[in-house]
């Protein structure tokens, strides 16, 4: 079973240098009232609404974005976390956003940032797909991680404080930094973390960038740990382009 899910992982998460044929563009459509391509006006709506910024870095030929949109965003329950962000659409091959992808660079499709709209600095990062019950809580840990550490009460007790050094580490392309940072982070958290197995896709994915037998030797080590989630299709994915 373990081998038939990486044989299934090929058609997961989006490898930028690796495009389809593409499929005909999603609509951001649902509960969720999206600024789309207009990151100056995300960023003045969230100041101005004292709300984090939920970045969504698609790209059109990325079946597993388009997914997303469809299935995800559309779901009557991402009603309850509508009114908590300012989502900010940004397709990451339109020209005109050039400086929100060198601001927030991604080597994945889908990433999902939750961004601090005060300083502009990651507070969340997430690879790949989710179901709506687990983007909620990564919503939920974003929204956590981006006021404790406003107040100066993340401890290094809390896999959070971890996660979000990794994660700005990752975004910075700082990878062997980020894999201590995630392998700290899932070291702190209980065995039952319902994060681990999208933290292990960041790791995976950092690991990717830096040193492909580490990241084959973790693909074989920690699969299990992701289970029956959206993550273990894009865990599973990642290790594969490292074992090619």
């Amino acid at each position: 079973m373990k081998w038939l899910v990486f044989l299934l992982a090929l058609v997961a998460a989006c490898d930028r240098g690796r495009k389809a044929v593409a499929p005909p563009p999603a609509e951001h459509t649902g509960p969720i009232e999206w600024v789309a391509d207009d990151w100056a006006e995300a960023l003045q709506r969230a100041r101005r609404e004292k709300k984090p910024i939920l970045v969504d870095a698609w790209a059109k030929w990325c079946h597993s974005c388009l997914s997303m949109q469809a299935f995800v965003f559309s779901d009557p329950s991402m009603k309850a976390v509508a009114d908590r962000f300012v989502w900010a659409a940004v397709d990451y091959e339109a020209l005109d956003n050039a400086a929100v992808v060198d601001k927030f660079p991604a080597a994945l499709f889908p990433t999902y940032l939750v961004v601090d709209a005060e300083t502009e600095t990651v507070a969340a990062r997430w690879l790949g797909s989710a179901s709506p019950a687990q983007f909620r809580a990564f919503l939920a840990d974003g929204e956590r991680a981006a006021q404790l550490e406003h107040a100066g009460e993340l401890p290094a007790s809390d896999p959070l404080s971890w996660l979000i050094k990794g994660d700005r580490a990752a975004a910075a392309g700082r990878h062997e930094e980020a894999v201590g940072h995630y392998a700290k982070a899932l070291s702190v958290a209980p065995a039952d973390w319902p994060r681990r197995p999208d933290v292990l896709v960041s790791q995976i994915g950092s690991l990717h960038q830096v040193d492909v037998g580490r990241c084959v030797d973790l693909g074989l080590t920690a699969m299990d740990q992701t289970g029956r989630t959206a993550s273990a299709s894009d865990f599973a994915a990642e290790a594969i382009r490292c074992a090619s």
